[in-house]
């Protein structure tokens, strides 16, 4: 279906430019305008647009053709490939249709350094985020299918400040937007969010912003961390960590266990730093170690629970 359309639709522009043809010289003589050179001028600019329309058109097929077959080669890559296959073709379609019809190199070159002023001056914004584009696309700084926080001050983002105990266990709270790149485009790249909404965003605003990548190759390990509250009154400081340790020996412990610190006067905070593959979701193997700690907790209290009472002295 999909290739018919792309036959189809160059054959339509193709016939409504030769339609163009005929009925333009009669246009222009109904409006009292018989010279044969605005006739030509005409025709002429017709017949411009539509070889760039038509070359366009197949540049963009010849680029859909390619990201098909190399989407199982390279995955989701294939689309900032494909894209800038179709944008370097544009600039190709347009400089050999230009050329070839009597538009000479320095000629092209002298009236678009004049109109390339008088359009960058207007267009400065849109140019920014072009030039941009090509940076991101072509030096790596993320691809399609990277996961990733977009940093930047140009993009507000407030995390909530109440209650208080929902950061509990965090050591910082990360700013900014965290998502998988879906497309990278000349002006803006989309981004779907873990709330599966579409994040928009200038490929300006992404140039300037810091990125904090999850999916680095440089890195094929996380660290997260582990805090769990005990009472003093029902465990012994002495022997506290090496009960922890010994809860937690099944998964890759990095750091700790440590007392982290004092909640308050009769709970202390017990910290452990442990170690996951980064194709690993770190979020389940946390919530496995802090069932594991938090039944220790329970069975601490219980065990306290049940201690006789000392007697009284006579």
């Amino acid at each position: 279906m999909r290739i018919g359309i792309r036959v189809i639709v160059p054959l339509l522009i193709l016939g409504i430019a030769v339609a163009i043809f005929y009925t333009v010289p009669l246009i222009l003589h109904s409006l009292g305008l018989k010279s044969t050179s605005t006739t030509t001028s005409v025709l002429y600019y017709v017949q411009v647009a539509t070889y760039v329309i038509i070359g366009l058109w197949i540049v963009s097929s010849i680029a859909d053709v390619i990201r098909i077959i190399i989407q199982n080669q390279v995955g989701n890559r294939a689309i900032a490939i494909a894209n800038s296959l179709k944008y370097l073709g544009y600039i190709v379609v347009i400089l050999f249709v230009l050329i070839p019809l009597g538009i000479s190199s320095s000629t092209l070159i002298a009236e678009s350094t004049f109109t390339g002023l008088i359009i960058g001056l207007a267009l400065q914004p849109v140019l920014a985020n072009f030039f941009a584009g090509l940076l991101i696309m072509l030096t790596g700084y993320i691809g399609v299918g990277d996961k990733v926080r977009i940093i930047s001050t140009q993009i507000p983002f407030l995390p909530a400040q109440s209650p208080g105990y929902k950061y509990f266990s965090a050591d910082f709270i990360e700013h900014g937007y965290k998502g998988t790149v879906v497309d990278i485009d000349l002006f803006y790249s989309r981004v779907i969010l873990e709330s599966l909404r579409e994040l928009r965003v200038p490929n300006i605003v992404l140039l300037n912003s810091s990125i904090l990548e999850y999916t680095s190759k440089y890195s094929e390990e996380q660290i997260f961390n582990v805090r769990v509250e005990f009472p003093l009154s029902a465990v012994d400081i002495n022997s506290l960590e090496e009960l922890v340790r010994e809860e937690l020996r099944d998964f890759n412990i990095t750091e700790g266990p440590f007392i982290n610190e004092q909640s308050d006067k009769d709970h202390v905070i017990v910290l452990v730093r442990l170690k996951v593959s980064i194709n690993v979701d770190w979020r389940y193997e946390k919530s496995k170690a802090l069932k594991k700690l938090l039944r220790l907790r329970q069975e601490l209290i219980n065990k306290n629970q049940q201690k006789p009472e000392s007697q009284p002295k006579a």
